[in-house]
């Protein structure tokens, strides 16, 4: 399946903003997600995700804003993002799981977990040390539920602890799980 790219540019550890990127020269970016990527000299999922990332980085493009909405309760956060039709974001690796909801719209989404065509209103979880590819066919509303201590409400701090940076980090933060079970 070949798509027309928009992306949420991975930022410096400053965070991410709510922004994408529309490349005018998309036809060397057709993703497929059932076949090896040309793209990627690694594919698996994460040779994929790295690539993608590393190749729309390169581009240069159009800013496409979109919004974000963020609710607090006792014990959860929850962020509500507002994707427009035709924008590919690639996510950030979350450290806990975590409960998304597409309210509204058809979106297809790549992880390490699988493939889904997915049409709102649909519940699924997605596990710890997740990164997530999105592909919005249709306007989106997408709602992404985690745990929170109560302590910020500042999202990039939220952002940081929730989070991790790339999948070096990942792979740091899962070392050190071992290494303290030992």
């Amino acid at each position: 399946m070949g798509i027309l790219i928009k992306t949420e540019p991975k930022l410096p550890s400053s965070g991410r903003k709510n922004k994408g990127y529309v490349l005018r020269d998309t036809e060397h970016f057709a993703v497929d997600a059932f076949e090896p990527s040309p793209l990627a000299t690694n594919n698996t999922h994460r040779g994929k995700m790295e690539q993608l990332e590393a190749a729309i980085l390169q581009e240069t493009g159009e800013p496409v804003e979109f919004k974000y909405n963020h609710y607090f309760t006792p014990g959860v956060y929850t962020r509500e993002m507002l994707i427009p039709a035709g924008t590919l974001v690639t996510g950030q690796i979350h450290r806990e799981s975590s409960i998304n909801i597409i309210l509204k719209g058809h979106v297809k989404v790549v992880t390490d977990e699988g493939e889904y065509d997915i049409h709102g209103p649909h519940t699924f979880i997605s596990g710890p040390g997740v990164k997530k590819a999105l592909y919005c066919v249709t306007d989106v509303i997408w709602s992404a539920s985690y745990p929170w201590d109560g302590e910020t409400t500042d999202y990039e701090e939220l952002a940081a602890q929730l989070c991790i940076p790339d999948y070096q980090a990942l792979e740091q933060e899962q070392q050190a799980k071992l290494e303290v079970q030992t």
